[in-house]
């Protein structure tokens, strides 16, 4: 799941009930593509970062009942929560528009940058050939040691 889906659906988790449901979009555009080849081990490969621009906006924003500063407080905790990315980026801060209207509704429009490593992993099924091997797309699978021993000799 994209950096985009999730920022989207911890939007619609968060706010009250109803207030994504009406003239509401989540899109990416201008997606550049960062070389940062690492092997993760495990038979996996980060290829890129991708960077893209993000837009998020509502046609019908109830700002009288939900106050739209919510909006930035919730995105930026989750990108607080978020961030994975091990290289340094100078991806743009959110900011957002507010154009009030009349029928105690808002356009709001709210303008961010996203990063997220593309990896693959080792599959003779896979499409992407390099290096002799065949790779698919894939979310990188960790191991964490549960438990460890250590053997040595303790001076006293």
């Amino acid at each position: 799941m994209s950096k985009l889906s999730q920022l989207t659906a911890h939007l619609k988790a968060c706010l009250p009930e109803g207030v994504c449901n009406v003239e509401f979009s989540s899109e990416m555009d201008s997606i550049q593509f960062i070389s940062a080849q690492r092997d993760l081990g495990n038979g996996q490969y980060r290829m890129h970062i991708k960077q893209y621009d993000v837009t998020i906006a509502w046609g019908r924003f109830p700002y009288r009942n939900v106050n739209p500063d919510y909006i930035g407080i919730l995105i930026d905790a989750w990108l607080n929560d978020n961030d994975d990315i091990d290289i340094q980026l100078d991806l743009e801060r959110p900011s957002m528009l507010v154009d009030l209207n009349g029928s105690n509704q808002a356009v709001v429009i709210v303008t961010l940058q996203l990063a997220e490593n593309v990896n693959m992993r080792e599959d003779e099924n896979g499409i992407v050939p390099m290096d002799g091997t065949r790779w698919t797309l894939c979310e990188p699978e960790f191991y964490v040691a549960q438990e460890i021993d250590i053997a040595g000799v303790l001076n006293d």
